[in-house]
């Protein structure tokens, strides 16, 4: 009989796909997605003493990036209140939380550390970075940064990934990817182990949890046709973030690396190369409409 249960807010994206999953086989797993406006006070109390879990991994956030430029209130209502909602809540119960933060606090003019400070240059940024400061300030707390998320397979993953497959699947034999934009992978199934591990060793603190070595979005898209056997086939054209600055209004750091320097020392099998995970990944669904 599982002793233990957690309670993972946001499961309905491709973080929380992996996240239950991780964490099925050994905790009592109570996944919450829209049902649970984190944005109420009132209803996260409500349900979390009536659910009364022994840890929280909190997803439930506003991550596209347009929008919240858009509609920057809703987006602090979320990624900032919504989580202080959450951790008042967890607090007062003595229960440790895992939150979720992102590259995005970073200005992208460098590889950043978990000690470097933080200059978000977006609202989702700026608002994310919100919500983590209110994390940091519980003692209990996980603090996990990702990068660009991979995951969820052709029916979750709404990220770069799965958008380029789509296309090609659309019948496009030549996708155009920006190749001024660098940063670094962070797969999901690897973010999920990553975090049970710290929680069930009560590792509190701030992490970066990206696999190992950064990449354009031109070398992933490359790599994605190359592993599907459709290099050939499918023709990649080198252009600049400007050429599609309409449809992607919202400013973006020019590098979204982050170096894993504390999960390193901590367990170096953590973490792996990008490659490899991606190829894990590629193999993991059936992707192609043939």
């Amino acid at each position: 009989m599982k002793q233990k249960t957690i309670l993972i807010t946001g499961a309905g994206g491709m973080l929380g796909d992996a996240m239950v999953r991780q964490f099925s086989d050994a905790w009592k797993v109570v996944a919450v997605d829209r049902d649970l406006d984190v944005t109420r006070s009132v209803d996260v109390e409500k349900y979390i003493k009536k659910i009364k879990p022994h840890a929280i991994a909190h997803l439930a956030a506003m991550t596209d990036l347009e929008y919240c430029e858009s509609h920057p209130a809703e987006a602090y209502a979320t990624n900032a209140l919504g989580v202080a909602n959450v951790v008042d809540c967890a607090q007062r119960l003595d229960i440790p939380v895992i939150f979720i933060s992102t590259a995005r606090i970073f200005n992208g003019k460098k590889i950043f550390h978990e000690h470097d400070a933080a200059d978000p240059i977006g609202v989702y940024g700026q608002s994310k970075y919100a919500g983590e400061i209110i994390a940091r300030s519980y003692s209990k707390s996980i603090i996990i940064r990702a990068g660009w998320m991979v995951g969820g397979g052709p029916t979750k993953d709404k990220k770069f990934v799965n958008k380029i497959i789509q296309r090609v699947n659309a019948g496009d034999v030549e996708l155009k990817i920006v190749e001024d934009a660098l940063g670094s992978i962070s797969y999901t199934y690897d973010v999920a182990s990553t975090a049970e591990y710290l929680l069930t060793r009560k590792a509190y603190g701030i992490y970066h949890c990206v696999c190992d070595g950064g990449a354009t979005r031109f070398e992933i898209a490359e790599f994605v046709m190359k592993e599907l056997g459709l290099a050939k086939k499918v023709r990649i054209a080198r252009v600049d973030s400007g050429h599609w600055k309409k449809e992607y209004f919202s400013p973006r750091p020019a590098s979204e690396r982050l170096a894993n320097t504390i999960l390193k020392k901590m367990n170096p099998s953590l973490t792996r190369p990008w490659r490899k995970a991606l190829s894990d990944y590629l193999k993991r669904f059936q992707w192609l409409d043939r």
